[in-house]
């Protein structure tokens, strides 16, 4: 038997007030504004008939003019509650940007957005867990703090398994805005860049999101650098 998912955000007065106050909207609807819907609305009425005319048993139905108009609110409302439990899960993340784990997370703990399944991947993980290293496995994130300037080099010891560098100004991320010293962080060769690495810094997870190109370290031979000061 499958297991209902726990909504973590049932109890939140935004969500317990949200249909509350949407059916208190569409009943407020004036003549004039629903002359004004009928003629331009947020979402366009003559795709949205068309849609409906998929359906064979519409198809040789006749629509009223009410029910695009119906099924466009509907439509809004229900791309309106998906966006605030995302934004809700990237509060709770304290980050200020909503990505596509906040939107597969929002779908995934309420059964009544289970349609929406084959259009919104779940996340094999829960975003909120911690990073468990696979057995084995010598990759590794790691953060590693350089100087105010970023042309500042960082040396690399051997024994680091990392090729690639982040720099501050290619990621969006909560803890790298601020003043102190400037944060990197350094990934495994075989990092997917296309998707928001999870980093746990000081037993706090944050998602950061690459915006830019890695930079590739060179390890040059031990003792073949240089110190000027020397």
């Amino acid at each position: 038997m499958k297991e209902a998912p726990i909504d973590n955000f049932a109890r939140d007065p935004r969500i317990q007030n949200f249909w509350k106050e949407k059916m208190a909207k569409i009943k407020a609807i004036s003549t004039e504004e629903y002359r004004e819907l009928t003629k331009k609305g947020d979402l366009p009425l003559a795709r949205i008939k068309k849609i409906m005319k998929i359906d064979e048993q519409v198809r040789s139905q006749m629509i009223s003019g009410e029910g695009p108009i119906l099924i466009a609110k509907a439509c809004e409302f229900l791309i309106e509650e998906i966006t605030l439990r995302a934004w809700l899960h990237a509060e709770q993340n304290r980050r200020k940007t909503v990505q596509k784990l906040d939107i597969s997370n929002a779908v995934a703990q309420s059964d009544m957005f289970d349609f929406l399944i084959d259009i919104v991947p779940r996340g094999s993980r829960n975003p909120n867990a911690p990073i468990k290293p696979n057995p084995g496995d010598n990759s590794s994130h790691e953060l590693v703090e350089a100087g105010p300037s970023t042309s500042e080099a960082i040396a690399v010891s051997g024994s680091q398994p990392v090729q690639f560098v982040l720099p501050p100004e290619v990621m969006q991320g909560n803890f790298v805005n601020g003043e102190g010293p400037v944060q990197y962080i350094m990934c495994d060769p075989n990092t997917d860049f296309t998707h928001p690495i999870q980093v746990n810094m000081n037993g706090q997870v944050f998602d950061v999101t690459p915006t830019g190109q890695p930079i590739q370290l060179i390890q040059a031979p031990a003792g073949s650098i240089h110190d000027p000061n020397q």
